[in-house]
């Protein structure tokens, strides 16, 4: 929901509240209209009866107890926390009542509980319609993100299917392994299988929220073994992988764009690295940093990805890891780095 939209909301409550107060005051001084002390009197006892104790435990379910108690549905707790919020503003608000005109009032225990828990009722209530509108935000919030998310998706699904059709890699890969047949049958089959695992899992595995990363990754691998085919180079490409993916899940098909990439605008060299791809996996998270050199042909890098754009992903990652990821590009000396960051 808009931020304008929640401040306007949050202005319109508290309006209301305060015409509902004004309401009782009038009602309540209208056979006294020329005192002036009951006009004090009452502007104090809103204060400390309705406004404070009201205004902090409205917050304090708005901003506190509804994503931490609420949203995972720790409803004893929030049972417990929302009344002991309310009693201890009843208390604060007693407190400014007793500092202020009524501190010459009769408090004996009977009055200090009556008003104790007329205080305490009201807080409440206004907290459990903080809690109200705090839901309602976030439904109506996560309604819109869902929409746009599998809008997003199913942009993001005709993209990766416009990229699987693609010919040029496979007409690549298919004439490499007829080459390889005469020269080495045995490991053209390899290749040939794994260029059939890589269709299943774009066809097949890649439709769900999330895979598991041991996937992603052996798809990189399948991927980049069919790309050194194309050179005799042993060190055109180097990839590494540290740390354990098991137990890990990632948004399928978030890295290999990357990759392409690098293939696609890697130079072509004899010897050397040209292409360098590192994964590093930890408990928490994972950066995958993917380098590759580029000629003076290539200055004017558009950023595409395999026809996926940097537009693309970036929507996807902030749909899929909002607030939680990392994503830098840099060029430097003929070098193009990405280097991703996502929470596990």
């Amino acid at each position: 929901m808009p931020r304008v939209v929640v401040v306007v909301l949050h202005f319109l409550y508290w309006l209301l509240y305060f015409c509902l107060l004004s309401l009782v005051f009038v009602l309540m001084t209208i056979n006294h209209p020329q005192d002036r002390s009951a006009f004090f009197y009452w502007n104090e006892m809103m204060l400390g009866f309705a406004f404070v104790p009201a205004i902090l435990v409205f917050y304090v379910h708005y901003l506190v107890l509804v994503p931490r108690l609420l949203v995972p549905r720790k409803i004893g707790l929030l049972l417990v926390f929302s009344l002991g919020v309310s009693a201890l503003a009843a208390a604060v608000g007693l407190l400014i009542l007793y500092a202020g005109m009524f501190h010459d009032a009769i408090w004996n225990p009977g009055t200090i509980i009556g008003m104790g828990l007329i205080v305490m009722i009201n807080a409440w209530l206004n907290g459990a319609l903080g809690l109200g509108l705090k839901s309602f935000i976030t439904w109506y919030s996560d309604l819109r993100w869902r929409e746009t998310y599998e809008r997003q998706q199913y942009q993001m699904e005709l993209a990766l299917l416009k990229s699987q059709l693609s010919p040029h890699f496979l007409f690549n890969t298919i004439n490499n392994i007829d080459v390889l047949i005469a020269q080495d049958a045995e490991k053209a089959s390899l290749y040939l299988n794994q260029l059939s695992g890589m269709l299943r899992f774009m066809l097949y595995e890649t439709r769900t929220a999330d895979i598991p990363l041991e996937k992603e990754l052996a798809y990189i691998e399948k991927y980049i073994a069919l790309q050194r085919i194309r050179t005799r180079n042993a060190d055109y490409i180097r990839y590494t992988v540290e740390g354990g993916a098991e137990g890990h899940r990632i948004a399928p098909m978030l890295l290999i764009p990357f990759v392409e990439n690098a293939f696609k605008h890697g130079i072509p060299q004899k010897e050397g690295n040209v292409i360098d791809i590192k994964v590093k996996i930890s408990t928490s998270s994972l950066v995958f940093t993917c380098r590759n050199q580029y000629g003076l042909a290539e200055e004017t890098l558009t950023g595409e990805y395999n026809g996926l754009g940097n537009e693309l992903i970036r929507k996807r990652l902030v749909l899929q890891y909002p607030d939680a990821h990392e994503l830098r590009m840099n060029r430097e000396e003929h070098w193009y780095t990405v280097q991703l960051t996502l929470p596990l």
